[in-house]
């Protein structure tokens, strides 16, 4: 047996599990990874990423975050150093945070013959939304606990200006995608689904093929950018931590199923908007897989 489930107008959803504690004792030869270099943006396809290698005596981790909206969750990715690739879970989180995030869903992935995690969730797993500014001010590092309680610490310093630059970044992707993200806190409304039963019906009945025989199940949380006439033009997944056939399908058919009453700008017309909407994809008695297929970091 086997269900889609859609979660409707909800956030995208953190793939964190329960917090423990940041105050992990750092090993006695754990000395932290330095900065080797700056912090490098790149403008993606479906968002963007600031990443910045680290380096100790003669290992090098590369730390990345990418979203596809301002003061979105994140999807975070360690490449290199001696973290398990095999743990499944993972401790994480900076230094300001009161504790370290527990991700239970994670995905690997490699930069040349260097590999390593992939997870999702808010930038400060443990902090308020509006606390983020600060904290990006105050922190200093990046510290990742594996099961094995193998620990890296990354100086990172203040990411102030790198998150400043990660999210202009997605805010130029939003506007040319037709969409004002001022003129937006202004709307007098928004985009609301419209059918659902009908497209959700058809979500349902196309379970990929592929992803049934391979056991491939998961959410696929998403960002659909609804235009003025209630079609939507664009679908963004937040993370690949769910298997490739899966983000793609659930992408493919809310483009072409979902159909939403548009946003209305103050003057009544019609309006660009956005929409968070999560795809289920799950089967009877099998856990979520994890599939970072697709990961990339780019250096513009």
């Amino acid at each position: 047996m086997f269900a889609i489930a859609l979660t409707i107008g909800a956030p995208a959803l953190a793939e964190a599990g329960s917090n423990g504690e940041a105050s992990a004792a750092q090993g006695e030869n754990e000395l932290p990874f330095q900065p080797d270099g700056q912090w490098r943006l790149s403008s993606l396809d479906d968002g963007c990423s600031v990443s910045r290698d680290f380096v100790r005596k003669n290992d090098r981790v590369t730390l990345s975050f990418k979203r596809i909206h301002p003061a979105s969750d994140v999807q975070f990715a360690i490449i290199g150093g001696p973290l398990s690739q095999r743990s499944g879970s993972l401790k994480a989180g900076f230094s300001v945070e009161r504790e370290l995030t527990d991700y239970r869903r994670i995905a690997t992935a490699s930069i040349g013959d260097r590999e390593g995690l992939v997870f999702a969730g808010p930038l400060f797993g443990s902090a308020d939304w509006d606390e983020s500014d600060d904290l990006a001010k105050q922190t200093t590092d990046f510290v990742a606990i594996d099961p094995l309680e193998t620990q890296i610490t990354l100086r990172t310093r203040a990411i102030d200006k790198a998150v400043s630059a990660l999210d202009q970044c997605v805010t130029d992707h939003l506007v040319k995608s037709g969409l004002d993200l001022e003129a937006h806190k202004t709307f007098e409304t928004h985009a609301t689904p419209k059918d659902i039963k009908d497209w959700a019906r058809k979500l349902q009945r196309d379970y990929p093929n592929d992803a049934l025989r391979g056991g491939l199940q998961g959410p696929v949380p998403v960002r659909l950018i609804v235009d003025g006439s209630g079609r939507v033009t664009r679908c963004d997944v937040t993370n690949y931590l769910t298997a490739l056939v899966l983000r793609q399908t659930a992408c493919d058919l809310l483009v072409k199923h979902a159909r939403f009453n548009p946003a209305t700008g103050r003057d009544g017309q019609p309006v660009t908007d956005y929409y968070w909407t999560t795809v289920v994809y799950r089967m009877s008695g099998r856990g979520f897989s994890s599939d970072a297929h697709g990961f990339q970091i780019r250096h513009d």
